[in-house]
């Protein structure tokens, strides 16, 4: 039996959390995407406010008592999303499974946002995946060959592989483009009728003043790898938690000796 429509889209995108950095005043979550159509992959960081940050924009992205279909199914799925409450304790073992959580909950929202065949009103639909696409792309650390331009626009041109009956067309406005600060402050929507609605969101500020990683100062590095938090299960050597702790932790940054060692093909430990 050949496999579904879902099932080739599902295959098409990989969003997952091979690692998070469990420091006394914050936890970093290590996010990797993998984009099988433009052969594209990079990795991200984010704390858990900003994931908190995320869900609270896409609820604000859909108009206040919209009675679309696509809009309304869109809410019901995200607000019965499982979602960590917040937790003043940073054990190993409380990350794993916050680890876990946080995955699924991505996996879930690349699925309905970029993969999804459900109908969707053409303002909320652009204005939902401007707030995603922002958070899976801003700080983006390329992988392998990947390169940072084709990144960009990864997710943009990823639409073209969506199951729709009236396929969108993303206007020039709506890629992010890193070097411009304006872009990164607003996002912004077209209505069918043409005219384009600037919508701020706070995640789309709260990444302009940092630079994705740690700025903790260096402790010894035998100590500081035991701070690499691993999913449960997940196979790892220890270069490829070097190679974490390089693309989390700023002090260590010089130990990315190989940035082809997290290249497509060789996470499959990880892949969802």
């Amino acid at each position: 039996m050949g496999q579904t429509l879902s099932e080739k889209h599902a295959q098409n995108v990989q969003v997952f959390i091979p690692a998070a950095l469990n420091r006394p005043t914050h936890t970093l979550y290590s996010i990797s995407v993998v984009v099988h159509p433009t052969q594209q992959e990079w990795t991200i960081n984010r704390r858990y406010s900003q994931f908190h940050q995320l869900r609270q924009d896409l609820l604000s992205a859909i108009h206040e008592g919209s009675h679309c279909p696509g809009c309304v199914i869109f809410t019901n799925h995200l607000m019965e999303m499982s979602f960590p409450s917040k937790s003043l304790f940073r054990t190993n073992r409380n990350v794993r499974k916050r680890v876990a959580v946080l995955q699924e909950f991505l996996r879930s929202l690349v699925q309905i946002v970029f993969l999804g065949e459900t109908s969707e009103c053409r303002n909320c639909g652009l204005r939902i995946r401007e707030v995603l696409r922002a958070f899976l792309l801003r700080g983006a650390q390329p992988v392998g060959t990947s390169d940072l331009c084709k990144i960009q626009s990864t997710l943009c041109l990823h639409q073209c592989y969506r199951n729709k009956s009236e396929a969108l067309k993303e206007p020039e406005s709506n890629q992010i483009e890193f070097p411009r600060a304006e872009s990164d402050r607003d996002s912004h929507s077209q209505s069918s009728e043409g005219t384009t609605e600037e919508v701020s969101f706070p995640s789309n500020n709260m990444f302009e003043s940092s630079s994705e990683k740690c700025h903790d100062d260096a402790l010894p590095l035998e100590q500081a790898m035991r701070e690499v938090v691993i999913p449960e299960g997940a196979a790892c050597t220890t270069a490829d938690i070097m190679e974490r702790l390089s693309s989390m932790w700023l002090a260590y940054e010089s130990l990315s000796s190989d940035s082809s060692r997290l290249s497509m093909g060789t996470q499959h430990s990880f892949t969802l």
